[in-house]
């Protein structure tokens, strides 16, 4: 796996123990048929050791993606477009303790 064209930038407030990131940047993979791209759209906010409470990411495999929305430090919505059409073909809310990201 390669990850390639990787940006990330990370501001820390230690008097208000806030994070704010974005990310950007490309992983390709021989599992996958090309390129998976992911870029912040919004930037994620995390205050002390919680998860992020918002942000927002897109992910494109070039024939999908997947947005990914923060809605709280507790949920977090997934905005598939099948076909990269611009259509939000099926919204998805799940936890982050769901996503398992850590």
């Amino acid at each position: 796996a390669t990850l390639s064209d990787y940006v990330l930038a990370e501001t820390l407030d230690l008097n208000a123990l806030t994070q704010v990131i974005s990310a950007s940047g490309t992983f390709t993979s021989t599992l996958l048929e090309g390129n998976v791209t992911f870029e912040t759209l919004q930037d994620f906010v995390v205050i002390g050791d919680d998860n992020p409470s918002e942000g927002q990411l897109l992910i494109s495999d070039g024939s999908s993606s997947v947005r990914v929305t923060v809605l709280d430090n507790i949920n977090v919505q997934l905005g598939i477009d099948i076909d990269l059409d611009g259509t939000i073909d099926r919204t998805i809310v799940v936890t982050w303790t769901e996503l398992d990201l850590d």
